[in-house]
């Protein structure tokens, strides 16, 4: 990410034991990366330096691994808009194991207005935490709490319908 924070902008996605190198661990626990930008402490494996520079040699010699997801390059007649002053060239990731690349501010553009207004921070989490795209996860939420308005979403804070699977769902 461009800072050490969840809302901040994804600017790279690695490949499952690609090796980078950081210069400083922080106090929340993010790391500076030597090439820059910021990789959350709990996503990586601390190895010896000995054994990173052999692995940084190796993967040097071949290009680096891409990881296989799915874009769709915006326009304005998709759901989330852009004002004048964002990057034309962004793009939204939709497979469900990518990062969506979708900053607080753009959730928050789409849930403007609706009763899961609120929710975009946890939105992120999940995607960090988990691994699981925040516009799916979103998807789902909406689908099953009709769009946050069921009466499980409302007096429960249930908005995926868990444990809701008999007559008695409510209880």
């Amino acid at each position: 990410r461009k800072e050490p924070n969840l809302s901040s902008k994804i600017t790279d996605v690695l490949v499952k034991d690609y090796v980078v190198e950081a210069t400083e661990e922080l106090e929340n626990g993010w790391l500076l990366l030597k090439q820059g930008g910021y990789i959350n402490g709990k996503y990586v494996n601390k190895i010896e330096e000995q054994e990173a520079v052999k692995l940084i040699f190796q993967q040097n010699q071949k290009p680096k691994p891409q990881p296989k997801f799915t874009t769709v390059e915006r326009n304005k007649n998709q759901l989330i808009s852009r004002s004048k002053s964002n990057n034309a060239n962004k793009s939204i990731r939709l497979d469900v194991v990518a990062p969506s690349n979708a900053s607080i501010d753009d959730l928050r553009k789409i849930l403007d207005g609706t009763a899961l207004e609120g929710i975009e921070h946890a939105l992120l989490e999940v995607e960090d935490k988990f691994g699981i795209n925040a516009l799916f996860t979103l998807a789902v939420a909406k689908l099953e709490s009709a769009h946050g308005k069921s009466k499980l979403a409302r007096h429960k804070n249930n908005l995926f319908g868990m444990n809701a699977v008999d007559g008695s769902a409510y209880e």
